[in-house]
């Protein structure tokens, strides 16, 4: 079966041996892809040469033994005109040796198609192996990407939470510090008045105060 289950190479050799052999193998792919969706084309064409090889392998070991049995045959006849015991043996031992080599033959066909086969399941298994990896690795890098975009998008969440935070903080302490006392107009005037009055009366006290120093010192029997 090529290494395929038994329902999908049955499926395959059926169409395949339906269509003429003047079909060109795309449109029997194409026939045999909408039978069996779930082969990839790459598959549809490896089996379609392995079936041709297959075919070809039989085709030479019916050969083989159609050639032996026409050989056979000669040797029959000719060994019926020659009726020694001896001639009998030599046919029988010839007979015994075409069928070894027929036998071997079909043995190294089968062991060379069988290599064949596992070495196409080998380039398969090697190639889908590397299919999954490379799906792997982009997996990977754009789980790697979501988590860089994740912490970043946090990271300007948690800074623009921190700006807001500070900026409602300045704003409630402006709110809470009390306001500077205003003092009205009339008010103030008045102060500057008593102010410059005090110190009008301090300058006469001291004016009047050296007055009578300067006196005393004149008169000092006073």
């Amino acid at each position: 079966t090529g290494g395929w289950p038994q329902d999908d190479h049955d499926t395959f050799v059926g169409h395949w041996r339906r269509r003429p052999k003047k079909f060109i193998d795309a449109e029997v792919l194409q026939e045999l892809q909408s039978l069996l969706p779930h082969r990839r084309h790459e598959e549809l064409v490896a089996h379609m040469d392995w079936l041709r090889r297959h075919e070809q392998r039989k085709e030479e070991q019916r050969q083989l033994v159609s050639q032996w049995r026409e050989w056979r045959g000669h040797a029959t006849a000719a060994a019926a005109a020659q009726a020694p015991p001896a001639a009998e043996e030599a046919r029988d031992e010839a007979w015994r040796r075409q069928k070894l080599a027929v036998r071997d033959e079909a043995k190294r066909a089968e062991q060379k198609e069988r290599l064949e086969e596992w070495r196409r399941q080998k380039e398969e298994r090697l190639a889908g192996e590397k299919a999954q990896q490379r799906m792997d690795a982009a997996a990977h890098r754009r789980l790697q990407k979501e988590n860089w975009q994740a912490k970043n998008a946090t990271r300007e969440a948690i800074e623009a939470y921190r700006t807001q935070k500070m900026a409602q903080e300045s704003a409630l302490s402006d709110a809470l510090r009390p306001a500077a006392p205003r003092v009205p107009e009339q008010t103030r005037r008045r102060i500057a008045q008593r102010s410059a009055s005090l110190a009008d009366r301090a300058a006469r006290e001291r004016a009047a105060r050296a007055d009578a120093e300067h006196a005393r010192a004149l008169n000092p029997l006073k």
